[in-house]
This record gives C-alpha cells, structure tokens and sequence, in this order.
C-alpha cells in the first residue's frame, strides 16, 4: 500500500515525542520506577485495534462484509465526492461537524480512515457500543497511527470550538510505533505510584477507559475478513440472553425493553456464519 499521508505526518512529529518520553523515562528512573516502565511497555505490547458498535451496526457490518465510516456512509447515500461530501458529512454531524472536519484536515486523513481505539483485552470502549469488534493491527502496519486520547472529547468541551491549538492537538498525534511512548508520556504520574510491578488489569481498564483511551487510526478499509473476534462483557452478554430466554415466553409486541433481542439473535447468527468468534470479556 502507499504511504498514507498521515503517516508521514505522524512520522515528522516523532522526534518531539521522542524527547518527551526521554524526560519522562529520566524522572521514572530517578523515581526508582525502571520495573513499572518496562512492564508496563511489555503490557501495551499486546495490544489491539478495536471498533465499538451497537448490536445493529455490528450486524450490518458483518452481513455487508465493510464497515464504513461517516464520509463512506454518505458518499454510498448520495454519490458525493470531494468538497461535496464534507459539506455533506459537515451537515449529518451537526454540532460536532466543524472540529471533525478540522481534526481530519490536520491530521491530513483521507476519507478512508477509520476511527479505532487501542484494546489489552476488555470489552473496549463501551461509550461508542456495547459489541467490541477486534481486529489484528499487522494488517494496517506499519502505517496506522494514534492519539493519545479521544481526539473529539480532549479537543473541545462541546464540540463547537476547539480548546486547544493546533500544536497541542498534534502533540498527541503520533504514528502506531509511538504509542507506547505516548502512553508513558501521559501516564507518568500513574507509573510512579507502581515502583516495580503492574496489573495488567489496571493497565486494561485504564487504557480502555472513556476518559483516558488512545485513538488508533487505520487507514485504508475494514472488512470482515480482517475481524479477530468480537467481544461483549460477561454482564451484557448474560443480559441478552436472559432478555431472549424471557421473550420466548411472551407473546404478541415485546415492551421497549426486548428491543436488544431480535438483533442479538442476528448477531449470533451472523459470527456462526462467517465463524467469527464471540468472546466474553471483563470490563462494563
């Protein structure tokens, strides 16, 4: 594949990062935290990408085979391209329009990049969707990249007006090769409290957290070919299929409260299909 023009971004803005983490590893050091900073490096290094849906979308995706992000959607609808469809997708996201569009642009994405966050095993960033659909980033390196943070919610309070300026944004910017750095860079003061040893748990929920996750950004498409597995938390899960065991004993129109079932019976019959695993996760 070619170069995504957000990676050679990303790459430029290497060499700050690399300065940032050299001070952070210095004052670690002098701190006595040298076991922390090499576990918690080893933690991250067993990361994943992952994309959290709603059962519906989980199971559009799955039977259409693509999952598409906002530009795709509306270019699909209306056949747009171009100026044309930002002021399209500028229209369908209302309030949040504007700073989309400004983080795209100055992250230099094109309209193939797809919004992931970065997942050590729990059920994800629930925020965005019960379903965590995983996927095994080898397909996108070496040219995906990050944020540290969820760009939208560290750049602006309502999504009218960014709060920061474009070189802070772009601090957080960083191609995939970074994030570790970029973790330990904003996890610091987390690593001090831990001298020698970490949880990987801890380090899970606070990864995944919605408060504190990291962005990954695959660029290129996301097919169902390139899913690992899809995870629900054990509460979820167990949630639905009560839900499904006490709908077969009702008749005529279910109450609101059955509305997860029909699209969880979908969603179980479409992994079995295409044999995709369903696994449990903590977290949620």
């Amino acid at each position: 594949m070619s170069v995504p023009a957000a990676y050679t971004k990303a790459s430029a803005l290497g060499p700050g990062i690399e300065t940032r983490f050299d001070s952070a590893c210095g004052r670690l050091a002098t701190a006595s935290c040298n076991g922390a900073l090499r576990s918690f490096r080893s933690i991250l290094g067993r990361g994943k990408a992952a994309i959290n849906m709603p059962l519906p979308k989980l199971v559009r995706f799955v039977e259409e085979g693509s999952y598409l992000n906002i530009y795709e959607l509306v270019a699909r609808e209306t056949g747009l391209s171009g100026a044309d469809l930002e002021g399209a997708v500028l229209d369908r996201l209302k309030d949040f329009g504007p700073l989309r569009l400004k983080l795209d642009r100055l992250f230099c994405f094109e309209f193939d990049t797809h919004y992931a966050s970065f997942n050590l095993g729990g059920a994800g960033a629930r925020r965005y969707g019960s379903c965590c659909v995983v996927f095994d980033l080898g397909h996108w390196a070496p040219f995906h990249t990050c944020f540290a943070g969820d760009s939208i919610r560290a750049c602006c309070s309502s999504g009218r007006a960014p709060l920061l300026a474009d070189d802070e944004i772009l601090a957080s910017f960083g191609t995939g090769a970074d994030l570790d750095r970029l973790a330990v860079i904003r996890h610091e003061r987390f690593l001090e409290r831990h001298a020698h040893t970490l949880d990987p748990g801890e380090v899970r929920d606070i990864l995944e957290a919605d408060d504190s996750l990291f962005e990954i950004h695959l660029h290129g498409p996301v097919t169902r070919d390139l899913v690992q597995e899809v995870r629900l938390s054990r509460a979820d899960y167990h949630h639905f299929c009560d839900l499904a065991e006490r709908a077969r004993g009702l008749s005529g129109p279910l109450p609101w409260e059955f509305d997860s079932v029909e699209p969880f019976q979908a969603m179980l019959a479409a992994l079995d299909r295409f044999d995709i695993p369903l696994v449990l996760a903590e977290g949620g």
